[in-house]
């Protein structure tokens, strides 16, 4: 990942095992909030079992 700071790089950062594990579980709970958002949006309703 590059680190930008008044229009030049600043840093380069190498992306860990850990972030990588994150990221995965943070693309999944956007799906679902995003899921959520539509339903929403349909004027349909939220239910845990949806």
């Amino acid at each position: 990942m590059l680190v930008i700071r008044n229009g030049g790089i600043d840093a380069v950062l190498d992306t860990s095992d850990e972030e990588r594990i994150l990221l995965q579980e943070l693309d999944i709970m956007d799906a679902r909030l995003t899921t959520l958002r539509n339903r929403i949006r349909q004027g349909k309703r939220l239910s845990v079992f949806h």
